[in-house]
Protein backbone atom coordinates (compact mmCIF):
# COMPACT_ATOMS: atom_id res chain seq x y z
CA UNK A 1 0.00 0.00 0.00
CA UNK A 2 2.91 2.24 0.69
CA UNK A 3 4.67 2.00 -2.22
CA UNK A 4 1.46 2.26 -4.32
CA UNK A 5 0.87 5.78 -2.73
CA UNK A 6 4.69 6.66 -3.05
CA UNK A 7 4.29 5.64 -6.91
CA UNK A 8 1.11 7.93 -7.10
CA UNK A 9 2.93 10.79 -5.25
CA UNK A 10 5.49 10.49 -8.31
CA UNK A 11 3.44 10.03 -10.86
CA UNK A 12 0.67 12.69 -10.18
CA UNK A 13 0.16 16.14 -8.43
CA UNK A 14 2.33 15.70 -5.04
CA UNK A 15 0.31 16.28 -1.71
CA UNK A 16 3.12 14.83 0.59
CA UNK A 17 5.17 17.78 1.71
CA UNK A 18 8.81 15.71 0.60
CA UNK A 19 7.43 15.00 -3.02
CA UNK A 20 6.12 18.40 -3.27
CA UNK A 21 9.81 19.76 -2.33
CA UNK A 22 11.14 17.31 -4.82
CA UNK A 23 8.93 18.19 -7.47
CA UNK A 24 10.04 21.75 -6.75
CA UNK A 25 13.79 21.11 -6.71
CA UNK A 26 13.54 19.18 -10.16
CA UNK A 27 11.08 22.31 -11.80
CA UNK A 28 7.82 19.34 -12.39
CA UNK A 29 10.35 17.46 -14.58
CA UNK A 30 9.24 14.25 -15.17
CA UNK A 31 12.76 13.07 -16.03
CA UNK A 32 13.85 14.09 -12.72
CA UNK A 33 11.48 12.03 -11.05
CA UNK A 34 11.19 8.67 -13.37
CA UNK A 35 14.42 6.72 -11.53
CA UNK A 36 11.89 7.30 -8.43
CA UNK A 37 8.64 6.11 -9.70
CA UNK A 38 10.14 3.31 -11.77
CA UNK A 39 12.03 2.06 -8.58
CA UNK A 40 8.41 2.21 -6.55
CA UNK A 41 7.19 0.49 -10.07
CA UNK A 42 9.55 -2.43 -9.33
CA UNK A 43 8.95 -2.46 -5.59
CA UNK A 44 5.80 -3.24 -5.52
CA UNK A 45 5.81 -5.70 -8.50
CA UNK A 46 8.55 -7.39 -5.91
CA UNK A 47 5.90 -6.93 -2.79
CA UNK A 48 3.10 -9.06 -4.88
CA UNK A 49 4.70 -12.09 -5.71
CA UNK A 50 3.54 -15.03 -4.10
CA UNK A 51 7.13 -17.00 -4.31
CA UNK A 52 10.74 -16.56 -5.58
CA UNK A 53 12.00 -19.10 -7.77
CA UNK A 54 15.74 -18.40 -8.25
CA UNK A 55 18.30 -15.91 -7.02
CA UNK A 56 17.80 -13.84 -10.43
CA UNK A 57 14.35 -13.78 -9.59
CA UNK A 58 14.75 -12.57 -6.35
CA UNK A 59 17.79 -10.28 -6.97
CA UNK A 60 16.61 -8.61 -10.27
CA UNK A 61 13.49 -6.59 -9.63
CA UNK A 62 15.78 -5.33 -6.50
CA UNK A 63 18.10 -4.25 -8.95
CA UNK A 64 15.87 -2.76 -11.11
CA UNK A 65 14.36 -0.23 -8.55
CA UNK A 66 18.08 0.46 -7.04
CA UNK A 67 19.40 1.49 -10.42
CA UNK A 68 16.17 4.34 -10.63
CA UNK A 69 17.54 5.26 -6.73
CA UNK A 70 21.64 5.51 -8.41
CA UNK A 71 20.54 6.99 -10.85
CA UNK A 72 18.15 9.84 -9.74
CA UNK A 73 21.04 10.54 -6.90
CA UNK A 74 23.91 11.21 -9.07
CA UNK A 75 21.84 12.68 -11.58
CA UNK A 76 23.00 11.47 -14.92
CA UNK A 77 26.64 11.30 -14.01
CA UNK A 78 26.61 7.16 -14.12
CA UNK A 79 26.49 5.01 -10.76
CA UNK A 80 30.10 3.27 -10.15
CA UNK A 81 28.43 0.64 -8.32
CA UNK A 82 26.41 -2.01 -10.19
CA UNK A 83 22.85 -2.13 -9.02
CA UNK A 84 22.72 -5.97 -8.49
CA UNK A 85 25.60 -5.43 -6.20
CA UNK A 86 23.85 -2.39 -4.58
CA UNK A 87 20.56 -4.55 -4.40
CA UNK A 88 22.48 -7.95 -3.01
CA UNK A 89 24.23 -5.59 -0.04
CA UNK A 90 20.92 -4.50 0.74
CA UNK A 91 19.51 -8.16 0.77
CA UNK A 92 22.23 -9.25 2.91
CA UNK A 93 21.60 -6.46 5.50
CA UNK A 94 18.00 -7.76 5.73
CA UNK A 95 19.41 -10.92 6.34
CA UNK A 96 21.07 -10.07 9.55
CA UNK A 97 17.55 -10.30 11.39
CA UNK A 98 17.40 -13.74 9.58
CA UNK A 99 13.98 -15.04 11.99
CA UNK A 100 12.14 -12.14 10.03
CA UNK A 101 13.68 -12.48 6.87
CA UNK A 102 12.89 -16.50 6.24
CA UNK A 103 9.28 -15.95 8.16
CA UNK A 104 7.71 -18.47 5.73
CA UNK A 105 4.73 -16.50 5.30
CA UNK A 106 7.13 -14.27 3.02
CA UNK A 107 8.64 -14.30 -0.45
CA UNK A 108 12.00 -14.07 0.53
CA UNK A 109 13.77 -17.16 -0.08
CA UNK A 110 14.20 -18.73 -3.71
CA UNK A 111 12.73 -22.24 -4.02
CA UNK A 112 15.34 -23.33 -5.92
CA UNK A 113 17.70 -22.88 -2.67
CA UNK A 114 15.14 -24.74 -0.24
CA UNK A 115 14.63 -27.52 -2.80
CA UNK A 116 18.46 -28.28 -2.78
CA UNK A 117 18.36 -27.86 0.89
CA UNK A 118 15.53 -30.33 0.86
CA UNK A 119 13.37 -28.07 3.48
CA UNK A 120 10.00 -26.09 2.99
CA UNK A 121 9.83 -22.26 3.93
CA UNK A 122 9.08 -23.79 7.58
CA UNK A 123 12.35 -25.57 7.39
CA UNK A 124 14.46 -22.95 6.28
CA UNK A 125 14.34 -20.63 9.32
CA UNK A 126 16.62 -23.05 11.00
CA UNK A 127 18.41 -24.20 8.00
CA UNK A 128 21.97 -23.81 7.93
CA UNK A 129 22.87 -24.93 3.96
CA UNK A 130 19.77 -22.40 2.95
CA UNK A 131 21.67 -19.71 5.06
CA UNK A 132 24.68 -20.70 3.28
CA UNK A 133 23.96 -20.93 -0.50
CA UNK A 134 21.39 -17.94 -0.44
CA UNK A 135 25.05 -15.79 1.00
CA UNK A 136 26.87 -17.67 -1.43
CA UNK A 137 24.69 -15.91 -4.27
CA UNK A 138 24.55 -12.51 -2.89
CA UNK A 139 28.52 -12.13 -2.58
CA UNK A 140 28.54 -13.83 -6.33
CA UNK A 141 26.34 -10.73 -7.09
CA UNK A 142 28.70 -8.16 -5.41
CA UNK A 143 31.77 -10.24 -6.27
CA UNK A 144 32.85 -7.93 -9.58
CA UNK A 145 32.63 -4.18 -7.69
CA UNK A 146 36.63 -3.96 -7.33
CA UNK A 147 37.89 -1.79 -4.39
CA UNK A 148 38.72 1.03 -6.05
CA UNK A 149 34.92 1.57 -6.76
CA UNK A 150 33.47 1.49 -2.82
CA UNK A 151 33.40 5.18 -2.23
CA UNK A 152 30.98 7.18 -1.74
CA UNK A 153 27.46 5.85 -0.26
CA UNK A 154 26.51 3.36 -2.34
CA UNK A 155 30.12 1.84 -2.15
CA UNK A 156 30.42 1.88 1.96
CA UNK A 157 26.61 0.08 1.33
CA UNK A 158 28.76 -2.89 -0.58
CA UNK A 159 31.91 -2.88 1.53
CA UNK A 160 29.49 -3.05 4.87
CA UNK A 161 27.71 -5.87 2.93
CA UNK A 162 30.43 -7.88 2.14
CA UNK A 163 31.81 -7.88 5.96
CA UNK A 164 28.64 -8.99 7.20
CA UNK A 165 28.34 -11.40 4.68
CA UNK A 166 31.28 -13.03 5.64
CA UNK A 167 30.61 -12.50 9.29
CA UNK A 168 27.04 -14.44 9.20
CA UNK A 169 28.52 -17.39 6.52
CA UNK A 170 31.31 -17.83 9.39
CA UNK A 171 28.81 -18.16 11.96
CA UNK A 172 25.60 -19.36 10.48
CA UNK A 173 24.04 -21.02 14.02
CA UNK A 174 24.30 -17.82 15.54
CA UNK A 175 22.80 -16.05 12.81
CA UNK A 176 20.02 -18.50 12.73
CA UNK A 177 19.28 -18.36 16.53
CA UNK A 178 19.86 -14.39 16.24
CA UNK A 179 22.90 -14.18 18.64
CA UNK A 180 24.86 -12.63 15.59
CA UNK A 181 27.13 -9.54 17.37
CA UNK A 182 27.48 -6.26 15.55
CA UNK A 183 31.50 -6.07 13.46
CA UNK A 184 33.43 -3.97 16.19
CA UNK A 185 33.74 -0.44 16.03
CA UNK A 186 36.50 -0.06 13.91
CA UNK A 187 34.85 -1.39 11.19
CA UNK A 188 32.21 1.40 11.58
CA UNK A 189 34.74 4.21 11.20
CA UNK A 190 36.32 2.24 7.96
CA UNK A 191 33.32 2.04 6.16
CA UNK A 192 32.69 6.03 7.06
CA UNK A 193 36.02 7.00 5.55
CA UNK A 194 35.42 4.83 2.78
CA UNK A 195 32.21 6.42 1.88
CA UNK A 196 33.25 9.96 2.07
CA UNK A 197 35.55 9.02 -0.80
CA UNK A 198 35.12 10.76 -3.98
Amino acid sequence: ATLAWRREELAQRPRHPLTRGLAEASAGSQAAVAPLREACAALLRFAQQDSVESMDQLISPLARAADGLVRARARGAGPAISPRALAAARLVFAARDWLRFARPERAWLPLDLLARAGVDRAGAVGSVPVVTALLRGLCDAMADVPARDLRGIDGARVAAARTWAARMAGAPRALLDGRLAAPHVALVFGLWRVGRRR
